[in-house]
């Protein structure tokens, strides 16, 4: 439900948002995971502590981004796109 007045490096911009952010939020599960695994008294846990929270800052940023892009170029909810198509 993009608006009429959008154009393609919008659309773009927005997809690559999309896929940073996919990135991002996949290298914090890979951190994640890596913890999992990781003594937690170690430098190592720490390290890895410090990376994941880097990696869900940035996902949140992305996300944070993303979303403020779709609210200038997609309709908010289903009844302002009727109200626009319909006027």
């Amino acid at each position: 439900m993009f608006r009429d007045h959008i154009s393609l490096e919008q659309k773009y911009c927005l997809t690559q948002f999309r896929r940073v952010a996919y990135w991002s939020y996949r290298q914090a599960a890979k951190i994640q995971y890596r913890m999992y695994f990781t003594n937690k008294n170690s430098s190592r846990f720490t390290q890895l502590n410090q990376q994941y929270q880097h990696a869900m800052e940035l996902h949140q940023q992305l996300m944070q981004a993303e979303h403020n892009l779709c609210k200038s170029i997609k309709y908010i909810d289903l009844d302002s796109y009727i109200q626009e198509k319909l006027d």
